[in-house]
């Protein structure tokens, strides 16, 4: 595919997308994992500060990680998605992303996110208004976009204006 048919699939994908609507974690579903993933792999780029050979921890969610790890090599805004890798406690290396599951002490990854400026993610709706920078749900039949403003100053997320207008922000 051409860089301009994927730019021309990537702007028709995110706008079919999205429409804003209020935000409570009853009126989302989970999305399934492949379309969290392409999703993901599309809207990341839209983070100034992922940079280089970008690494993704997914904790809790084994589906997710094999899913994600067929995406190795995408190019991921000024990035490149390098690696992924999963486990269930906090991981030794430091990632780029973490990938939040089920099962998972969310208080836990939250301070260690913040305190290694790492971005936070997840496709489950029960987390929208418990700091994960970005969450990838279903509302309405509609995969939608919700983005924690807090929890993305806390971990040094740098949003572009686009994901902004694209998003649900909480």
């Amino acid at each position: 595919m051409s860089v301009v048919n994927k730019g021309f699939f990537s702007f028709i994908l995110i706008s079919w997308l999205f429409c804003s609507s209020a935000v409570s974690a009853d009126s989302y579903q989970r999305a399934s994992v492949k379309i969290q993933s392409a999703l993901f792999v599309k809207v990341l780029g839209f983070n100034k500060a992922l940079q280089g050979e970008l690494m993704v921890y997914v904790m809790g969610e084994e589906e997710f990680a094999g899913e994600f790890r067929t995406l190795v090599g995408y190019q991921i805004g000024d990035g490149r998605l390098a690696a992924v890798t999963k486990g269930e406690a906090l991981p030794l290396v430091k990632p780029d992303i973490i990938y939040i599951g089920d099962g998972v002490e969310l208080g836990k990854v939250l301070s260690y996110a913040e305190e290694n400026r790492i971005m936070t993610i997840s496709g489950n709706p029960e987390f929208i208004d418990k700091g994960v920078s970005l969450i990838i749900a279903v509302q309405d039949g509609k995969p939608k976009l919700i983005v924690d403003t807090e929890g993305s100053i806390r971990e040094g997320v740098e949003w572009n204006q686009t994901m902004i207008k694209l998003s649900v922000i909480y």
